[in-house]
């Protein structure tokens, strides 16, 4: 959709919004999978309209649109690393906690946890993910059997914020087997919004914590990230009053739909 912004003192902007509607009307077809124009007096939520469809809101004169899909699809640090050891703890009467940090560079949500298992007879693993205050944000138990290589374990969706930093740790018992590589990852990893830390962590305990000691070793453990998606782009904004004869409105940010009247 394309529509002319008005000069001041010339068209008003109810005709331009009006023509805008118009014209989306003419292209649009009520079909299963939305393309509707549909109104209202507020912002439109998530869970107005169908993908595909238009929303005016009707108080504030913002055309929004077209609603596009919330799900960004799924991302993970790891993708073709492969660990280059295997550590046995051999029975020594403790367990071990190993943990690799994470940050976020868009506000979303954590939906599972991942690791990579050279064997599948081990019991007892369990994943957890922390807070950069090693607040307890979720826990799961890792379930034998299946195959060797990455496991997912979903856990309730934890709404994570841009910037924000966590990390995944992995208790396992004593006798157990650990995957990781070996000074491996010396400046980290980035795989679309997410970046792990250089460094992993290391501390002993039968019981899950948040390890602080550090250690350049990392364990082929991640989060499952999904980005936030707005799903209701703005298509038509209302400018503010005001302007004089001879000014144009004018875009003031290349990033949203701020408007104001220059010469």
């Amino acid at each position: 959709m394309s529509v002319d912004l008005p000069v001041a003192g010339e068209t008003p902007w109810d005709a331009k919004l009006n023509a805008a509607i118009l014209d989306i009307d003419s292209r649009v077809t009520a079909s299963a999978g939305g393309s509707t124009i549909l109104s209202g007096t507020a912002t439109p939520t998530a869970g107005t309209g169908a993908v595909g469809d238009y929303y005016l809101d009707t108080d504030d004169r913002v055309l929004y649109g077209p609603k596009i899909a919330t799900s960004s699809g799924s991302q993970s640090v790891y993708t073709s690393q492969t660990p280059n050891d295997s550590w046995v703890l051999n029975n020594q009467g403790y367990g071990v906690n190993v943990a690799s940090a994470f940050t976020v560079a868009k506000a979303g949500k954590i939906t599972a946890l991942r690791i990579n298992r050279t064997s599948t007879s081990f019991a007892g693993y369990v994943l957890a993910l922390w807070s950069s205050t090693n607040t307890k944000l979720a826990q799961v138990t890792v379930p034998t059997g299946g195959s060797t290589g990455w496991t997912s374990v979903t856990i309730p969706d934890v709404p994570i914020t841009a910037g924000q930093v966590v990390r995944v740790s992995l208790t396992v018992a004593s006798g157990s087997v650990v995957t990781l590589s070996r000074s491996g990852f010396a400046s980290g990893i980035t795989n679309g919004d997410i970046v792990m830390d250089a460094m992993g962590f290391l501390d002993y305990s039968d019981t899950p914590i948040s390890p602080t000691g550090q250690t350049p070793n990392h364990y082929f453990i991640d989060p499952v990230f999904e980005a936030a998606v707005d799903p209701w782009p703005v298509a038509l904004k209302s400018p503010p009053p005001g302007g004089t004869t001879g000014q144009v409105l004018k875009k003031l940010s290349g990033t949203d739909y701020h408007w104001g009247w220059v010469t």
